[in-house]
């Protein structure tokens, strides 16, 4: 074909390199590697963020239509009773604690004693009553009845005197055992 006729077309085909194509200057190849690289990744999280603000926006117009739908007054009623069941829980659990020490000094008591005032304190563990007796002896005994309770931690005589009808008025002090004031648990056995 070398007569003078035109060759529209190549003899010999060139491969595709890389090398070739970006040139001889590796520094700037790796550079635009990373350029496309960097550009996928901001692309990536744009994305992610577009889409979390959107659910986040979605969520908080959820939130708001329940708050608006809610009602107030039935949620306040709902607190109170919440409040007053606690309250009655407490009340009722002290109530058992005190009617289980009332009792057990009941049962400590000689019977020629008159209880005339009584107070008690759940937190310091103490029944503080002031009383008649008909002698002095009885006085004794009471104290000597509360000493060999293992309900007592201390029995302390304040006051001893005689009243004006010849009766013996004193004024006593109980102390309880740490263990009394607490419930005990109910045996499901």
């Amino acid at each position: 074909m070398n007569n003078g006729d035109l060759q529209l077309l190549p003899t010999r085909k060139k491969g595709f390199r890389l090398g070739s194509f970006l040139g001889e200057n590796t520094s700037l190849s790796i550079a635009l590697v990373v350029f496309v690289v960097l550009v996928v990744v901001w692309g990536v999280l744009q994305l992610m963020t577009n889409k979390t603000i959107s659910s986040i926006e979605r969520i908080d117009d959820q939130l708001a239509d329940i708050h608006a739908r809610r009602d107030k007054n039935q949620e306040e009623k709902l607190l109170n009773f919440e409040r007053q069941v606690h309250a009655t829980e407490t009340l009722l659990s002290s109530h058992t604690v005190w009617v289980n020490g009332l009792r057990e000094v009941q049962k400590l008591i000689e019977p020629r004693v008159t209880f005339l005032s009584l107070s008690a304190d759940a937190t310091k563990r103490t029944y503080v009553f002031h009383a008649v007796a008909d002698s002095y002896s009885t006085v004794a005994k009471q104290i000597a009845s509360f000493y060999r309770s293992d309900v007592m931690s201390d029995v302390t005589l304040d006051k001893v005197g005689l009243a004006g009808n010849g009766r013996v008025e004193f004024t006593m002090k109980l102390v309880f055992q740490p263990n009394h004031f607490l419930l005990k648990k109910a045996s499901h056995e």
